[in-house]
């Protein structure tokens, strides 16, 4: 008989869904330059994770290793851009 998954697992597994959603909406925010998303986006995983604003951005990357600033650059995203580099020093 198969037991039921434990409460601590399943909790496990939905926080870590929320820092992957929250990881993919950073990137796709920096690629698309919608700099309000990313920075309520980056807050958000800073909230969860506790680790700073610049460590977040700064490591976030995707399947291909690029990272927000990286994406932002590629797609000509100067706001997003010069925010990453001057105040996050990423």
């Amino acid at each position: 008989m198969a037991h039921p998954p434990r409460k601590g697992s399943v909790l496990k597994a939905a926080a870590e869904e929320k820092l992957d959603q929250l990881k993919t909406s950073v990137l796709k925010a920096a690629d698309e330059g919608k700099f309000e998303q990313l920075k309520k986006c980056a807050s958000e995983l800073d909230h969860e994770l506790g680790v700073g604003l610049p460590i977040i951005l700064g490591n976030i990357r995707n399947e291909g290793g690029r990272g927000a600033l990286h994406l932002a650059a590629a797609g000509g995203r100067l706001d997003v851009v010069k925010y990453l580099i001057e105040d996050m020093k990423a």
